[in-house]
């Protein structure tokens, strides 16, 4: 339960509130205090989209490969035209590997 809670207030502080700092340390909270959570793919997946709300991609990739990584069969892995804008899975990881470069 907590970790939804967790979750929740960090959606409330990126999407209504605009406080991506507050916003990234919540779900980095989900992350660390919960791992074994259904919501610790959300969280990698909500940090990727702040970093990429506060023009920061190469951190907004780092979230996007754990989330790959140790989550490879996600719903969000799934569509990644909806999720990511990309045609697949292997592109994303091609994408995300490329800002590394």
């Amino acid at each position: 339960l907590l970790d939804h809670i967790r979750d929740e207030i960090g959606e409330v502080f990126r999407g209504a509130l605009k406080e991506y700092p507050a916003s990234l340390e919540e779900f980095k909270k989900v992350i660390n205090r919960y791992p074994k959570s259904r919501k610790v793919p959300d969280a990698y997946y909500k940090r990727g989209l702040t970093y990429l709300r506060i023009k920061d991609p190469r951190r907004a990739a780092l979230e996007f490969e754990k989330l790959i990584e140790n989550h490879p069969k996600h719903d969000y892995l799934k569509k990644p035209k909806k999720n990511f804008g990309l045609s697949t899975g292997l592109e994303l990881k091609k994408q995300t590997t490329l800002l590394f470069l």
